[in-house]
């Protein structure tokens, strides 16, 4: 695609090609050298930029990269897709009633939009559980996040799992999105969460009350998300 269209903006273009088409690569042929539709272009997902006049040789090689990138894109999302089928619920091993009784569990709570609390010791299994009820709920294909609490430091657990703005503590060079909003529209899971902080637990609590939290050094900025994240 070019940039300069008689009948509108080719970056606008692009924009709504990646939203409706994300796994399809484009290259930007343009006669536009300036860094600002470079910039633009790259940002917004082009695969690749290429100016006018084209010269042959480099184009092949430009579009040949293109073509393997969309082959490596494919087979990922082939693995993506066999890795997700073995957290289907017949892939839980056990015959016994209480296996049974947590499949069933699973699939009672998967098509709700339900805060689910899976107890057990460590070892047992609870991520398992908790990709089963992802798997079967209507999230599946979302983001999965995870996040150790266990692991997580203390006194940066709350900017792990919340936004945060520059500046908002000594190392906050950029803002940064939390797991909560990585996870948006997906599945958040949370590992040892009895190990968190108390202090952290209570907000915790309230995100889950509210659906909503703000930003760690910007209590202006509220993030919203849906029932069904």
């Amino acid at each position: 695609m070019d940039i300069h269209l008689p009948d509108g903006s080719g970056l606008d273009l692009l924009g709504r090609s990646r939203f409706r088409y994300s796994e399809v690569p484009l290259t930007v042929v343009t006669a536009s050298n300036e860094v600002t539709d470079v910039v633009s272009a790259l940002k917004g997902g082009a695969t690749d930029y290429v100016t006018k006049p084209v010269e042959h040789q480099p184009f092949l090689v430009s579009l040949a990269n293109t073509l393997k990138l969309l082959r490596q894109q494919q087979d990922l999302s082939r693995l993506r897709s066999e890795l997700n089928n073995t957290y289907r619920l017949e892939h839980i091993i056990g015959n016994t009633a209480a296996m049974e009784i947590v499949r069933q569990s699973i699939r009672q709570a998967a098509p709700s939009d339900a805060t689910v609390l899976i107890l057990g010791e460590s070892g047992i299994g609870k991520e398992l559980v908790a990709r089963a009820l992802d798997y079967s709920s209507p999230r599946a294909g979302k983001p999965f996040v995870d996040a150790n609490c266990a692991a997580l430091i203390e006194t940066l657990i709350q900017s792990k799992l919340f936004d945060h703005e520059r500046g908002a503590f000594t190392s906050a060079i950029s803002r940064r999105r939390g797991k909560f909003e990585q996870a948006n529209g997906g599945s958040l899971f949370l590992d040892e969460i009895g190990d968190m902080p108390l202090s952290t637990q209570a907000k915790f609590l309230r995100v889950l009350q509210e659906r909503s939290f703000q930003w760690v050094g910007d209590e202006d900025k509220i993030i919203y998300y849906p029932q069904s994240g």
